[in-house]
């Protein structure tokens, strides 16, 4: 049973039979249920203040009577209370509630790299950056005097940002609370533990998690699990040494703190080595990974905070289809855009044409400020696609909201539909449908016009359901099954759910889906 708690991470992964849901714990308001297990349950909740998604982490009244797992979920609050660091998760609060003791905690948005090994592998660059991120993370930790004791790729998260977070502190330990002799069964992943931690957890040291790290680099390089089997022949001869040291089985021969690993591995990037050992196929997927990287900072994540509205953005993460390009713009305090471009051919081109793209538009909000229309906008930008073929390839839409007169305007060519939902109503798509912008005459561009009121939500997308009417049914029933969830988890459940896939093929590339719900 206690392996059942320790086990369960921070990240959250949606699960499928509804669960009745309490609608508060602690201050946090209660959106779904993520995940349960033996010992804790997680779910999704509201920042009151910033109306932010975070996860929370309870455990049930039912298991507080065993000491030792009331314990480590104490100690799992204390030391994420303790470590503030952009590579670690962050705590939001803690305490106790009716139904037990709750741990509210950073809702990632990202995957594990368990995940990402399993699918692919990184560059050599990309990896030693991954390993700096998390070595930063555990120079935090150690600073702290905590022990992370199970360190590997299950309990890293790779954010949307690239960013790196370090998660799941149930059986992490303050180096000053070991005791002499350990009692406990031997907690961790026996393929990352070292060897000390496998004989006796009492006998750990921060060199254990960097014999952990030392495994994680190892599967990074070769871009594939160990299993327990460690081929340091298959490693780059220089970058071999720093592996191998992280691995020593003894203490003694290993690295004692996890600085001069740090410094090691800058040494090895900046040195003459990593480009003379770098695998030849390294240089094509170094160039993916910073067209992946542009793409996703082409536009703007995560939504911002408007008075107005609760915005929530999701989307695909690109792997070789880029140039994808939403944005939004707050013209006043009553007047809010929103815009999608998606290229129609796939490929790296359509990146670049994405970011011409996203300059014109920034420069032609900036020109038609005083006098702005959406319509203007649209006429600008069909003058500049008939000039440059290039841009032909892009479909696109808008959202013009009008706080003041209650009242949105959509635009559609070559997107897909709207989709409204007036409060306690049932959803209705609005279809606007034009062809692309460097196809048509400016005389035919017209806009549909509906009430935009309080309580009402938005889906805005671009996905592309060719033939909608047959399917309609369906894609009504299923987002009115999660009309109830705030506005970011909204998008991001409908964006994920497995029936979305079966409807919309196009889900393949990259795509957004904004959920706009008005809160004013």
């Amino acid at each position: 049973m206690t392996d059942s708690f320790y086990k369960q991470q921070t990240q959250p992964s949606l699960t499928g039979d509804p669960e009745p849901l309490p609608e508060y714990i602690g201050p946090y308001k209660v959106e779904a249920l993520l995940n349960k297990g033996g010992m804790s349950w997680l779910y999704l909740g509201l920042c009151p203040e910033t109306k932010t998604p975070l996860a929370i982490k309870t455990l049930p009244i039912s298991h507080i009577e065993n000491l030792e797992i009331l314990e480590r979920f104490h100690r799992e609050a204390k030391v994420i209370a303790m470590t503030s660091h952009p590579n670690i998760v962050k705590l939001y609060g803690e305490g106790r509630w009716e139904g037990g003791f709750y741990i509210a905690m950073e809702w990632i948005h990202g995957i594990s790299l368990r995940q990402f090994l399993l699918e692919k592998s990184f560059s050599l660059k990309r990896s030693l950056e991954i390993l700096l991120q998390v070595s930063y993370a555990l120079q935090h930790l150690h600073s702290h005097h905590v022990i992370h004791r199970d360190l590997k790729p299950e309990n890293i998260l790779i954010a949307e940002s690239g960013e790196i977070k370090v998660i799941d502190f149930g059986i992490a330990q303050l180096l000053k609370d070991l005791p002499e002799k350990s009692s406990e069964k031997i907690l961790g992943t026996p393929y990352y533990m070292s060897p000390e931690q496998k004989e006796n957890s009492s006998h750990i040291t921060y060199a254990s998690d960097i014999y952990s790290l030392g495994v994680i680099a190892y599967e990074l390089i070769t871009g594939k699990p160990s299993f327990g089997m460690i081929q340091l022949s298959l490693l780059p001869k220089q970058l071999r040494n720093i592996i191998q040291k992280m691995l020593a089985l003894s203490v003694s021969e290993r690295y004692p703190t996890i600085e001069p690993v740090i410094q090691d591995l800058i040494t090895y990037l900046r040195s003459e080595n990593f480009d003379k050992e770098k695998p030849q196929q390294d240089q094509v997927r170094e160039l993916l990974e910073i067209f992946q990287k542009t793409s996703q900072n082409l536009s703007p994540f995560p939504a911002p905070i408007w008075d107005v509205a609760d915005i929530g953005i999701a989307r695909t993460k690109p792997s070789t289809s880029f140039g994808l390009y939403y944005d939004l713009f707050k013209l006043s305090a009553d007047h809010y855009f929103f815009f999608i471009a998606r290229p129609i051919e796939q490929g790296i081109e359509p990146l670049f044409a994405a970011a011409n793209l996203r300059g014109i538009i920034q420069s032609l909000m900036h020109s038609l400020q005083k006098n702005f229309t959406p319509l203007a906008l649209i006429q600008e930008l069909s003058t500049v696609f008939k000039q440059d073929p290039l841009f032909q390839n892009f479909a696109i839409s808008y959202l013009h909201l009008n706080a003041s007169s209650d009242e949105l305007t959509f635009f559609n060519a070559g997107l897909g539909h709207l989709i409204h939902i007036p409060e306690g109503e049932t959803p209705r798509i609005l279809h606007n449908h034009h062809t692309l912008l460097a196809e048509e005459s400016l005389s035919n561009f017209s806009e549909i016009t509906d009430n935009w009121n309080r309580g009402d939500i938005l889906l805005y997308h671009s996905l592309i359901l060719e033939d909608v009417e047959p399917h309609e049914k369906e894609w009504i029933e299923l987002i009115e099954q999660h009309a109830l969830l705030s506005a970011q988890p909204q998008a991001e459940t409908l964006l994920k759910h497995k029936k979305t896939f079966a409807l919309f093929p196009c889900l393949k590339e990259s795509q957004v889906i904004f959920s706009i719900q008005r809160i004013s």
